[in-house]
């Protein structure tokens, strides 16, 4: 095996001198190179750590999830960031595609085949969890989805990875459909709304925030029936993330792409791009970002726009915590809304903030492509619930506590949210063409000033107040 190891290297090194490849062929094997180190550096430690442990299931051996708990002591982990489908589902075509076929409930002890998964469900999903999608009432309404490498989700029963109980852990570890107490391994599954039961909602589509945990068998008819268009996109995020030879894994795509179309090559090209992070979803610097820079910065202080997109309350956090965080920013803004008669739109970030903070869940990360309206909202409910008076006397001046500039790649002006004199002052940058959101590098503020503002937010939250996480 070792000499057709060599072989097929020096073969793939020989075609590549004899044979020019046109763009997109060159900038496959580059990509390819460039994520295989990406995340061979990033995953090593979490590498080193599943190796230890033995997997009893076939689909993946070697690799296990340990992560399933927040800690000690602590039950297994039911809620997670709603994160969008495009950053988290492997393959995802993108929300103007169609959904799979649907699943079909069938009675337990029949033998199951792909799409079917048994009519029951466990004890303590009937008891404590009947809204959750894995409730035998909703699970149809679902797409389904099993945790596999880079903390990503597969429609793919060989790729899902298990999941092994701690140590240290606390409750039940039995499967959320048959109810069996499984002594070794069960498989995280999450879950996304159909098409056909979302209504009139919009924006990027998002897992929920619920995560199940099922046994093998349950969790293959689960994931519904996989195409093989869909089962190649498995095999380019696998080849990418987990080949050890760059010459092998070459081979293995050139002869994978003879027998896709044009479209499949750009979805390479696509998810190549993400995995090595100079893509869309990347962190390069690009010349949008410098423009940015430029509307920030003053005379010889340049503005350093981290390179990591993330939501308005996660970038606020980084210049108040840790006196505030980005959780009460999120409820504040939240109840803010409420207190003015708006509840956030369905299908917006704000809203899905809503539905994980309501169900006491984690917040949720923004979406990929996030519109600048909704940015823009989340930025005013914070800037009027931080400088709300906290006194009830009416005639008592209140100062400004808090201001946020936001510059736009397209716009000429800086945004301004709240008073030009306020204590602190929050800067924040857009990038239109990506639609994606940026903090700005640099200090926290005092202690007091970052007390001041969490002042008018606790007493915001503690009034209306949502489910402790």
């Amino acid at each position: 095996s070792g000499k057709a190891a060599t072989s097929g290297s020096k073969r793939a090194r020989t075609a590549k001198q004899a044979n020019p490849e046109d763009e997109d062929d060159q900038l496959i094997v580059a990509l390819l190179a460039s994520s295989s180190r990406k995340s061979k550096s990033s995953g090593a430690a979490a590498s080193k750590a599943a190796a230890a442990v033995a997997v009893p299931e076939p689909p993946v051996r070697g690799k296990v999830l340990t992560d399933v708990t927040d800690g000690p002591g602590q039950a297994r982990r039911r809620y997670q960031a709603a994160v969008p489908l495009v950053e988290a589902v492997v393959g995802y075509q993108g929300d103007a595609a169609e959904d799979p076929t649907p699943i079909r409930l069938v009675r337990k002890g029949k033998q199951l085949v792909q799409g079917e998964v048994f009519e029951t469900q466990s004890d303590e999903i009937r008891k404590e969890h009947q809204r959750a999608p894995i409730a035998k009432a909703n699970r149809a309404r679902f797409n389904w989805v099993a945790e596999t490498d880079g903390r990503r989700y597969t429609r793919d029963p060989a790729k899902m990875l298990p999941a092994v109980r701690s140590e240290k852990m606390i409750g039940k570890w039995t499967c959320d459909v048959c109810g069996a107490t499984c002594s070794e391994s069960l498989y995280v599954f999450r879950a996304f709304l159909r098409k056909e039961h979302m209504g009139k909602a919009f924006g990027p589509r998002v897992l929920d925030p619920f995560v199940a945990y099922i046994s093998y068998k349950c969790g293959r008819g689960l994931l519904g029936q996989l195409t093989d268009y869909a089962r190649f996109k498995e095999e380019v995020f696998s080849l990418a993330t987990a080949s050890e030879d760059i010459d092998t894994a070459r081979l293995q795509l050139e002869e994978s792409l003879t027998k896709c179309s044009r479209e499949d090559r750009q979805f390479l090209i696509d998810e190549l791009e993400r995995l090595a992070g100079v893509g869309p979803n990347g962190f390069r610097k690009t010349l949008e970002m410098e423009s940015v820079e430029k509307m920030m910065s003053s005379g010889s202080t340049p503005a350093v726009l981290l390179r990591s997109a993330e939501d308005a309350f996660r970038a606020m956090a980084r210049m108040l915590a840790p006196r505030v965080g980005a959780r009460l920013l999120a409820s504040a803004a939240l109840l803010q809304g409420r207190s003015e008669g708006d509840e956030p739109p369905k299908g917006s970030y704000l809203h899905t903030v809503a539905a994980s903070l309501d169900a006491g869940g984690p917040l949720p990360q923004s979406p990929a492509r996030w519109p600048l309206g909704e940015v823009c909202r989340c930025i005013e409910l914070v800037v009027r619930a931080a400088n709300a008076a906290c006194d009830d006397d009416e005639e008592v001046e209140t100062p400004a506590r808090l201001r946020i500039e936001l510059a736009c790649s397209w716009d000429a002006k800086v945004k301004a949210f709240g008073p030009e004199k306020a204590t602190v002052t929050i800067r924040l940058g857009y990038l239109q063409a990506r639609q994606a959101l940026h903090a700005f590098a640099g200090p926290k503020v005092s202690k007091e000033a970052a007390a001041a503002i969490h002042q008018p937010l606790d007493r915001l939250c503690s009034k209306y107040a949502l489910p402790a996480a």
